[in-house]
C-alpha cells in the first residue's frame, strides 16, 4: 500500500528476519565423557536449508578428536527451514550446544 507502515518488517511483522529452524535435529547423547564443557556447534545454512559442510565450527572443540569428527559429521546431515529476510529465504548462521548430559 501507500501507507506509512513498515510493511510488516517490525519485530512482530510478517516480513521480519527469521533465523533458520532445524527440521530433523536430534542432539547426540553419546557425548557423556568427551564433552566436559558445553560445545557450541555452528553451521552455515544456505537458502535451501542445507548445511554448508566446510562451514561447521566447534567452539570450543573437544579434546577428543573422534568426538569432534562425529559432531561435525552429524551436523552436516541436519536439514533446516532456511532463515528468512523480508519474507525470502536467505543463508544464515545457526548454532546449538552439546553438553555432557546430551543435547543442550
Amino acid at each position: 500500500g501507500d501507507g506509512a507502515g513498515d510493511g510488516g518488517a517490525a519485530a512482530s511483522g510478517r516480513l521480519r528476519d527469521i533465523p533458520p529452524r532445524p527440521l530433523n535435529l536430534t542432539l547426540p547423547f553419546w557425548c557423556q565423557d568427551a564433552c566436559r564443557e558445553p560445545i557450541e556447534v555452528w553451521v552455515f545454512v544456505d537458502e535451501y536449508g542445507q548445511v554448508v559442510a566446510d562451514s561447521i565450527r566447534l567452539r570450543p572443540p573437544s579434546s577428543d578428536r573422534s568426538t569432534n569428527d562425529r559432531l561435525i559429521r552429524e551436523a552436516a546431515e541436519f536439514v533446516y527451514e532456511p532463515a528468512r529476510s523480508g519474507g525470502k529465504p536467505v543463508a544464515s548462521w545457526y548454532f546449538y550446544a552439546v553438553t555432557s548430559g546430551g543435547g543442550g
